[in-house]
């Protein structure tokens, strides 16, 4: 395999509100409410000064309740800085940006690869060779179940790096399984931000969650932000 350089991202949460400050005054409120834009273009300057070979976006772009115009089309302009720069972009949706919740007529930038409701394989081309393959699969509505992991499929190319991307993996029916029982062997699992209850990172088995990439309230601490991952060869 050749040395492959990639942005693992999730959970911007555009247009969402800051919340558990008592009266923080409006311009504070202003520079809360401004914050995940902030951070998304922090993304934006990360990609153009790393050059990854591409970027994952695992969900969470914005929250269902909060969702506006502004924040859809402020994320699609940011694509097409990220794309014109020369990197390609692979975005799942998840339950809280569903793919119902975006706007019908939105155009995507070219080397936007939107996941579609079923997992399927998307070659990474660079240089006329593929470098590597992502399983993708974005959740179409809130309303519908998520997929689980028994659903995606096992790389057919040991030679090609193979990643996995999704906001969430549908928790079992059983609280005490395996919440990754069945997930295929692949190189890289890229995984949202993880909502309560939900399945977190596993890294023995290479299963990472990221996100979000602002915190929204004191009570999200820690640090916050996204992946930089580099493979040598």
């Amino acid at each position: 395999m050749r040395p492959i350089r990639f942005i693992h991202a999730a959970g911007l949460h555009l247009n969402s509100p800051y919340s558990g400050l008592r009266d923080p005054g409006a311009s504070v409120d202003e520079r809360l409410r401004a914050a995940p834009f902030e951070a998304f273009r922090n993304l934006q300057a990360l990609c153009e000064s790393e050059a990854p070979d591409f970027l994952l976006v695992a969900g969470g772009v914005f929250d269902l309740a909060d969702r506006s115009v502004h924040a859809q089309l402020a994320f699609r302009d940011g694509l097409a800085a990220i794309t014109g720069a020369g990197t390609p972009v692979y975005l799942a949706h998840g339950k809280n940006d569903p793919a119902a919740a975006w706007l019908p007529a939105i155009d995507w930038p070219d080397g936007v690869h939107v996941m579609g409701g079923r997992p399927e394989w998307w070659p990474v081309i660079k240089d006329d060779e593929m470098i590597a393959r992502v399983q993708g699969v974005s959740q179409l509505s809130s309303s519908l179940t998520q997929t689980a992991a028994s659903d995606f499929h096992e790389a057919t190319n040991a030679e090609v790096f193979a990643l996995g991307l999704v906001s969430e993996i549908a928790v079992p029916e059983q609280v005490s399984s395996d919440p990754f029982e069945g997930l295929p062997d692949l190189h890289y699992w890229a995984l949202g931000s993880p909502r309560d209850g939900a399945p977190e990172s596993d890294q023995s088995r290479r299963v990472l969650a990221t996100g979000p990439v602002q915190a929204l309230s004191p009570q999200q601490t820690g640090p916050h932000g996204c992946y930089l991952v580099v493979l040598p060869t």
